[in-house]
């Protein structure tokens, strides 16, 4: 990945990677090295794990993955743009989501208000 990042002469994003992206209306950066995260509770998805990287600088957030999923089904691959080379310029249309970053968790886009309700209901005992 390293060379991939370095030289822009180099194509073709280094094989598994994956690459997605994001709108964030929020004025939060967030950026990480490699996280783990699990969600051990949703029962329509089963156990989840997901290994990636990201960074969220208004008003994009990327995530890099070897998953099969990012951690938000809603984002966009644009894994296929690492194909390209440096200055090749093209047009294209992307549908981004939009997605709220109102903590620093990584892969974390819940919105403030659901972020409250979820601490209300914790059971503190």
């Amino acid at each position: 990945m390293r060379k991939f990042i370095l030289d822009r002469e180099c194509r073709h994003i280094p094989n598994g990677f994956r690459l997605f992206v994001y709108y964030s209306v929020s004025e939060i950066v967030r950026r990480t090295g490699l996280v783990v995260a699990a969600n051990l509770t949703n029962k329509s998805f089963g156990q989840r794990f997901n290994t990636f990287s990201e960074i969220t600088f208004p008003p994009y957030g990327y995530v890099l993955t070897r998953d099969k999923n990012p951690p938000n089904d809603k984002m966009q691959e644009i894994t296929c743009l690492g194909e390209y080379s440096y200055n090749k310029w093209r047009d294209y249309s992307f549908r981004l989501p939009v997605l709220p970053v109102s903590s620093w968790l990584p892969g974390d886009y819940r919105t403030k208000e659901q972020i409250m309700k979820d601490i209300e209901g914790i059971n503190w005992h």
